[in-house]
């Protein structure tokens, strides 16, 4: 019961800061804005502190899927996290994306880290 309420009372603040060559900063509208953050969620079973930022270039291949140039974190078990949860994401063949270089800073932070 006890992890029950704390998996239900622990959210996650993703702070996704978009760019991308030739769109605006702050797509949110966007498809892959959208699969991205269906993606990043804060991994509350992990056993190691799933805090901190990550930072990642990638480009969308014409067989829509991502192929990361940089990967970078303040926490160096969020890469590999991220790194399987890229993995997951299909990008239609036909979205705007492909062929763009894509960058975001993702924040992982418990709820809990923010009442302190």
């Amino acid at each position: 019961m006890k992890n029950l309420i704390a998996f239900f009372s622990m959210n996650l603040l993703i702070i996704i800061i978009f760019t991308s060559l030739g769109q605006a900063p702050f797509p949110s509208e966007t498809k892959l804005n959208k699969k991205i953050n269906s993606q990043m969620v804060y991994p509350l079973l992990a056993n190691e502190n799933m805090e901190g930022e990550v930072t990642l270039s990638f480009t969308i291949t014409p067989k829509g899927r991502i192929d990361v140039l940089k990967i970078d974190s303040s926490n160096p078990h969020l890469i590999p996290y991220v790194m399987r949860r890229l993995k997951k994401i299909e990008v239609p063949l036909n979205d705007k994306a492909i062929g763009t270089i894509q960058n975001y800073l993702i924040n992982f932070k418990s709820e809990e880290a923010n009442r302190i």
